[in-house]
């Protein structure tokens, strides 16, 4: 996500949309997308979240989300241009911060948003209610791997397993 929001703020350009290569589009996103596109466009917004986990919201299809409100596998989140240059500036400083400070230190990027907005109350934060994105059931790539996706053959049993199941949602 830095790198992204990196080259995008060298570039001057936004809004941009980050996309997880573990995305996926529910079947109502082609119904459900154009009343969120154009509340979007009504408000002065600075981070919109299509995809996450970790918070209900009550409500329309379109909700604030509070600055202390935690969310999760941010697999489809979209940043306005003027809030770009924020972001990098302060997950720039969480990096070079020692593990456990108390004011944030190198985390993933869920968390890195979290502080964020927490630590920026004033920004306009909204949501899809519920996610117009889910996250699709894969391997971790970021996370120690579990047993069945370490061992030969079961790795790949588990992955045809995933696909299955993908297939019958």
């Amino acid at each position: 996500h830095l790198n992204i929001l990196r080259d995008a703020a060298e570039r001057g350009e936004g809004p941009i949309a980050i996309l997880e290569d573990d995305l996926e589009i529910p079947s109502d996103f082609a119904e459900r997308a154009p009343a969120i596109l154009e509340a979007l466009q009504q408000k002065d917004w600075s981070v919109f979240y299509g995809g996450y986990e970790g918070a209900a919201f009550d409500g329309g299809a379109f909700v604030d989300v509070p600055p202390t409100t935690g969310l999760k596998t941010t697999h489809f989140i979209c940043v306005n241009k003027s809030t770009i240059t924020k972001i990098v500036e302060y997950f720039e400083v969480m990096r070079r911060r020692p593990g456990g400070d108390p004011k944030g230190g190198p985390m993933h990027v869920d968390g890195a948003y979290s502080w964020f907005r927490k630590d920026h109350p004033e920004l306009a934060v909204y949501a899809a209610n519920p996610p117009i994105g889910d996250q699709r059931s894969s391997r971790s790539d970021i996370a120690d791997l579990r047993w069945h996706d370490r061992t030969p053959v079961v790795r790949n049993l588990a992955s045809i397993a995933r696909r299955l199941r993908r297939a019958l949602k």
